[in-house]
């Protein structure tokens, strides 16, 4: 199926249509109520205009800024690497620190400890049985 061509209305700018990505790139507005913004932002343009800027923009999107899907995959899969990456390292800090303060506590708890007790401790046997 060959692409429709979609005529460009007069009334249409280059600006409107960079400001229209804008406005979609900073999220504030769902793109449907766009026109309001173009009003407001562009006054000398009447609500008739405005709708036909704002329909063109939405038709002829793809055109004008085309996603690769192969690049979108590729910058989800190192982003996903890196953030993997930073995650495992964190992870990995935290249960070292985490270590070396049990260890710490270990050696205090053994310092109160005789020796017997260590050992029935370290071979599974529990002081109270005996």
């Amino acid at each position: 199926m060959a692409n429709k061509v979609i005529e460009r209305p007069s009334c249409i700018e280059d600006e409107h249509l960079e400001y229209l990505d804008d406005l979609r790139e900073s999220g504030i507005t769902n793109m449907f109520g766009a026109t309001l913004h173009l009003e407001y932002e562009f006054p000398e343009l009447v609500k008739k205009d405005s709708r036909k800027i704002l329909s063109y923009w939405m038709k002829t999107f793809n055109e004008r800024d085309p996603v690769n899907p192969n690049l979108l995959k590729s910058e989800l899969k190192d982003e996903w690497k890196r953030l993997h990456h930073k995650f495992v390292f964190e992870i990995d800090d935290t249960l070292s620190d985490e270590a070396v303060k049990i260890q710490r506590r270990i050696a205090e708890i053994e310092e109160d400890l005789s020796a017997d007790e260590i050992l029935l401790l370290e071979t599974g046997f529990n002081s109270d049985y005996f």
